[in-house]
């Protein structure tokens, strides 16, 4: 990741959606629900297949420019900092997550509300809609 970045890419991100990717266990992830994933990418305008990864790098100045504008709220920072950013250049690298080895997912209809309702603000705020959309 690191040679990626030092090679001119704005942001690098782990990705399991990738051919080379995968969730541990050996099941690959290029096929999961690639329909909301692609919702996602249009309503946001972000090409990534993972914007969800919580694995990724960016530059220190780039993160400083949006800092200030990120939400709290929000519980994945990637997407806050990709939609706000605007990144010339955001390259995938493949990564295998490996089984979970302590506690539960954390994924229930809560986490999924609350992860709509970050689209819905994100989308507000992105390049393809007008605020009041």
């Amino acid at each position: 990741m690191l040679k990626e970045l030092l090679s001119g890419t704005d942001v690098v991100v782990g990705s399991r959606y990738i051919e080379g990717g995968s969730a541990g266990n050996g099941i690959d992830c290029g096929g999961w629900n690639p329909g909301l994933r692609q919702k996602r990418r249009i309503l946001l305008g972000i090409k990534l297949k993972d914007p969800m990864s919580g694995y990724f790098l960016v530059w220190r100045k780039d993160f400083s420019e949006v800092k200030d504008q990120l939400n709290g709220r929000g519980f994945k920072i990637l997407l806050e900092i990709l939609t706000r950013l605007h990144a010339s250049s955001v390259k995938e690298i493949p990564y295998t997550f490996r089984p979970r080895t302590n506690g539960e997912s954390k994924l229930t209809g809560k986490v999924v509300f609350l992860y709509a309702q970050q689209l819905w603000r994100l989308c507000s705020a992105s390049r393809h809609f007008p605020s009041d959309f």
